[in-house]
């Protein structure tokens, strides 16, 4: 049985590998995030339930953080009892972090996406911790991750990316709580709207990168077009791209234009 000692001491692992946060006056990318693992649930073409992906522009320094998390990953699931090694018990690990809500976003047709996956991984081996500490079995871990319902899983990651990034609105302050509320109504609305942007454009042209094994900056240069275009249509933070880049990148992805969503 694993030790409250080495969940620390992996949590310090997955940390080490996670990209380094914007900068202040810096702003937030896709490639921010980091590593991060998509979840489908009939799978994908290579017959696996994960794929993963980081829009970093050094490839050769994404795969080795790829390679480094998996070996991690692994050591981590089999502690918390999957009987087999290698990608399987990767596997089992990513499902733990995903039922479990941390930085996981839904996307198209079911699918779920971890962003920021060693982050989310170092989150979750507190938990083990917390656990170890308190006696909790793995079992009721299962149950306990089982409850989490994939709209209040989406509001988690919601509400923790919120916290990063946007100044809330003191509860303190019961002055004007209409106020308050819209104020904060009109933020998980706009969190919203660019999350479905997101996913709509995500599901459409991350299976092609995937294919070509190309990273979003690698789009953006045979496109011929800003790497602000392309992070910020795949992030959904443009609302709508001009028609020329638009088609510029659907000619790179090699698809129709009107294939690509808006």
């Amino acid at each position: 049985m694993a030790t409250s000692k080495f969940w620390r001491r992996t949590a310090k692992r997955f940390r080490r590998l996670q990209a380094v946060p914007p900068q202040p006056g810096e702003v937030q990318r896709a490639s921010h995030n980091g590593l991060c693992a998509w979840w489908r649930p009939g799978g994908w073409d290579d017959g696996k339930p994960y794929h993963f992906f980081d829009d970093g522009d050094d490839i050769e320094a994404n795969s080795n953080i790829e390679r480094l998390f998996k070996i991690v990953a692994e050591s981590a699931g089999v502690e918390l009892g999957h009987p087999g090694s290698g990608e399987a018990a990767v596997f089992a690990w990513l499902d733990h972090l995903r039922r479990a809500g941390i930085y996981v976003a839904s996307s198209t047709e079911g699918s779920w996406i971890i962003h920021r996956v060693c982050d989310a991984s170092a989150e979750y081996c507190l938990k083990c911790e917390t656990d170890v500490r308190t006696g909790v079995k793995a079992s009721e871990r299962a149950l306990d991750e089982s409850a989490v319902s994939p709209s209040l899983a989406a509001s988690k990651i919601s509400l923790s990316l919120a916290r990063d990034n946007i100044n809330s609105v003191s509860s303190a302050n019961t002055e004007e709580p209409t106020v308050a509320v819209f104020v904060e109504a009109a933020k998980v609305d706009n969190k919203q709207a660019v999350a479905e942007r997101a996913a709509r454009r995500q599901a459409v042209v991350m299976p092609i990168l995937a294919k070509k094994h190309w990273r979003r900056g690698r789009l953006a240069t045979k496109a011929g077009v800003a790497k602000n275009s392309v992070y910020g249509y795949l992030d959904g933070t443009i609302i709508q791209i001009s028609d020329e880049n638009r088609t510029a990148i659907a000619e790179a992805l090699g698809i129709e234009r009107d294939q690509l969503p808006e």
